[in-house]
């Protein structure tokens, strides 16, 4: 069974479901909304663009959060030690996760090798215009559907009777 990156790196901290996706990534993007504090991280993972609607910076986040799990993990298993869970954090207590994501210095390339050591390196998907429904060679038993949104092609079964 396949996780993702997210389940990965903070298996033995706490779910992605239970971290505020707002105060999660205050201290790196100052531009974020707070509209963004009804999303958990484990949200943002399922679907990115629902969360973060503009392209530009949902892309960032995205490209970026692998370390940022990898530094949240480091820095979170003392916090939830001290402070509890981190859906009960208040805006001081997450202040506190944005110090120790400034204090630490370690290289994005040692980061990086350390991920991917533990989880698979996703595919790298090239976001295109949206194209429509594409019907598969000669069978109709499937149909392709685009999902620019998430970055996936599904197959939907076609009833036999149309």
């Amino acid at each position: 069974m396949e996780r993702d990156v997210a389940d990965v790196l903070l298996e033995g901290v706490t779910s992605a479901d239970r971290i505020n996706l707002y105060w999660f990534l205050r201290p790196v993007r100052n531009d974020l909304t707070v509209e963004l504090a009804r999303f958990t991280l484990g949200d943002f993972v399922r679907n990115p663009r629902h969360c973060i609607p503009e392209v530009n910076v949902c892309d960032a986040v995205w490209q970026y959060l692998p370390y940022l799990l990898w530094k949240f993990r480091l820095s979170a298993k003392p916090l939830v030690r001290h402070f509890g869970p981190t859906q009960t954090w208040k805006k001081w207590q997450w202040d506190s996760w944005k110090i120790y994501l400034n204090m630490d210095d370690t290289p994005l390339e040692a980061i990086d090798q350390e991920i991917w050591r533990r989880c698979r390196r996703p595919p790298v998907f090239q976001y295109g215009p949206y194209q429509g429904v594409v019907f598969l060679g000669a069978t109709l038993s499937f149909i392709q559907v685009p999902l620019p949104t998430a970055g996936y092609l599904i197959h939907m079964p076609l009833s036999s009777r149309a």
